[in-house]
């Protein structure tokens, strides 16, 4: 609150000096004898005012702490609502919000999980389907590189050794 009073009077001081600034225009037009033609005329000197005034100021070192002050007021805000929503969620036996990121991020993790097995499994079916015709595979997209180094033959069952007959 005390920071929103700070920053929303630096507002207010910001409004006085366009007005200053707005009563010198309007004096210093009055001396040079010019006259204003439209309301619009006017509207445009005052925006301008406020738009010099405001540049002027919103540049400086204090109002950066204003509005610093201001922003981590908010944050601290923030966070002590989120630990009470919490808090009252616990209280009702239900999730909390740091319970459903934990669930949320064990989810994502099991999804990359699966498409990695199923990555691992597109790349053994085609060796295994090579095997079966009896041509080389081509190593599949992802395919482990200890796969890729034994390469199909690795994997191949070795026709067993001829049998020579015993003779007596």
């Amino acid at each position: 609150q005390k920071a929103l009073q700070e920053y929303a009077g630096f507002y207010s001081k910001l409004g006085v000096k366009a007005v200053e600034r707005m009563r010198a225009y309007m004096q210093d037009l009055i001396k040079s004898g010019k006259t204003i033609d439209s309301a619009r005329a006017i509207y445009d000197d005052w925006v301008n005012c406020c738009e010099a005034v405001y540049a002027e100021e919103v540049g400086t070192t204090a109002y950066a702490e204003i509005h610093g002050k201001l922003v981590n007021a908010q944050m601290a805000l923030k966070q002590r609502m989120a630990i009470m929503v919490d808090e009252q969620l616990g209280g009702m036996n239900m999730p909390t919000r740091s319970e459903i990121r934990t669930l949320q991020e064990r989810v994502h993790e099991g999804r990359r999980e699966n498409k990695r097995l199923a990555r691992e499994l597109k790349a053994l079916k085609a060796q295994v389907e090579a095997l079966v015709s009896g041509q080389p595979a081509a190593p599949a997209v992802g395919t482990p590189r200890a796969a890729l180094i034994a390469g199909p033959a690795a994997a191949a069952p070795k026709p067993p050794a001829a049998v020579k007959p015993v003779s007596k």
